[in-house]
């Protein structure tokens, strides 16, 4: 969604994903990024963990013929 450098070494990305269950049933989605460098966090809103130090892993769950959204925001540098 948006992007914007805090200074010369840092940088954050705001993303938002959109995923919809059309299933008959609540599932729960995981949501795999792959990210280089130095990056953290710093805001979610679903749970996340941080699997290696390139991979981050959402838990999404996903109501029955709904849309989930998840939305986060990533710094990267140092």
């Amino acid at each position: 969604i948006d992007s914007r450098r805090i200074s010369d070494r840092v940088r954050e990305e705001t993303v938002e994903v959109k995923l919809r269950n059309r299933k008959e049933e609540n599932v729960t989605i995981n949501v795999r990024y792959r990210l280089y460098g130095d990056w953290q966090v710093v805001e979610s809103n679903f749970e996340y963990v941080k699997k290696t130090a390139q991979q981050l892993e959402f838990t999404v769950p996903a109501k029955s013929d709904q849309e989930a959204v998840l939305k986060y925001r990533i710094r990267y540098g140092s």
